[in-house]
Parts: structure tokens; C-alpha cells; sequence
């Protein structure tokens, strides 16, 4: 029974987390720092579109995501 109770307030913390900081910092392109070897920026990210997060996916269980 204790597990169960831990795994629960663990999930409840998370989907608290998630509802306060929505957005992490994309895979795909490392949080918008997409550069070449010599430093320079050099193209767009096509998963996030060139803004470096995406929401999480604790966020995207709890709904209301059309607003952010």
C-alpha cells in the first residue's frame, strides 16, 4: 500500500510541476542552441519552429494547451 501511495504523490507532484512550467526545452535542437562547429546558427528547428520548447507532456494530459 505504500508504494501506491508514494507513486501517487509523485504523479500529483508532476502534474503540478507541469501545470506551473508547461514548456521544456526541445529534443530536437537542445533548447534552441542549433549551431554548427564554428558557432554560428544555422537553421530553424522544424519540431518546435524555431522556439527552442515544447510542452510537456504531464501538461498535455491535463489539457488547456490551445492557450499556451
Amino acid at each position: 500500500m505504500k508504494p501506491l501511495l508514494f507513486f501517487a504523490a509523485l504523479t500529483l507532484f508532476y502534474l503540478a510541476y507541469c501545470w506551473f512550467y508547461p514548456y521544456t526545452a526541445c529534443g530536437n535542437c537542445d533548447g534552441g542552441k542549433h549551431f554548427t562547429a564554428d558557432g554560428q546558427y544555422w537553421r530553424k528547428c522544424c519540431r518546435c519552429k524555431g522556439s527552442g520548447t515544447k510542452i510537456r507532456l504531464g501538461r498535455k494530459l491535463l489539457g488547456g494547451t490551445r492557450d499556451l
